[in-house]
Parts: C-alpha cells; sequence; structure tokens
C-alpha cells in the first residue's frame, strides 16, 4: 500500500495546477449528473479510470463527492 500511496503522491507532485482543477472539475460534473451516469451505465456507457485516479479523487475530494463518483467509474489497469 505504501507503494501505490507514494506513487499517487508522486503523480500528484507532477500534475500541473490545470490537470488538478481539470480532475476537480471532471469530479463534480460526474456528481452533478449521477443519475445520467447511472442511466448510461445501465445501456452500456463506461467512465474508466486508474485506481491512481481514483485514489486521488477519494483522498482530495469532499468524501461524498468521491463516493458518488467513484461508483460511476469502471476500474482500468495502471
Amino acid at each position: 500500500m505504501n507503494n501505490e500511496n507514494d506513487s499517487l503522491h508522486d503523480a500528484e507532485r507532477e500534475a500541473s495546477q490545470a490537470q488538478l482543477q481539470a480532475l476537480a472539475e471532471l469530479a463534480t460534473w460526474m456528481a452533478k449528473h449521477h443519475r445520467l451516469l447511472v442511466v448510461g451505465r445501465s445501456n452500456g456507457v463506461r467512465i474508466g479510470a486508474t485506481d491512481k485516479v481514483i485514489q486521488f479523487m477519494r483522498e482530495y475530494l469532499d468524501t461524498e463527492l468521491a463516493g458518488k463518483v467513484s461508483e460511476n467509474l469502471v476500474r482500468l489497469a495502471n
């Protein structure tokens, strides 16, 4: 787990401010359109994210927002 956390923090340090902002905006959009995403998911539409992205969201976003977002993501291999 430490290697995963170290890797996550490395990715965070390497990300530009614009990338971090884009990730936060994506999470906010996904939470706002949660119902649409659920309908899409039931019709085969998927949005994928790596474990690093999901972990980043859980660590740095509001708990409720991160929960709504992560349940709409399909885990992709790192």
